[in-house]
């Protein structure tokens, strides 16, 4: 079930952080999101300095997050397809 992976997620050192704090969107898809309001990216990098990679799941999770992010060192950027 959904506790067990979230176990393993955690025993194989993966965090999941949404890259959307707050917005509004019709229906489900993730590009349907507007005013949006990105998550604290800088704030969650800077209380973990072992991070080695964000991954952003899809297209609009990399551009909004990438968007929070200030140029300058960081851990590895990595957008992988969209899960849904």
């Amino acid at each position: 079930g959904y506790d067990e992976r979230l176990a393993a997620l955690l025993e194989a050192g993966i965090g999941l952080w949404d890259t959307v704090a707050a917005g509004r969107r019709t229906g489900s898809l993730d590009a349907a999101i507007r005013v949006e309001t990105a998550s604290d990216l800088p704030r969650l990098i800077a209380g973990l300095p072992d991070l080695q990679a964000i991954a952003f799941n899809g297209g609009t999770a990399a551009r909004i997050g990438r968007r929070a992010l200030p140029p300058g060192d960081q851990p590895a950027l990595i957008d992988l397809p969209s899960s849904s």
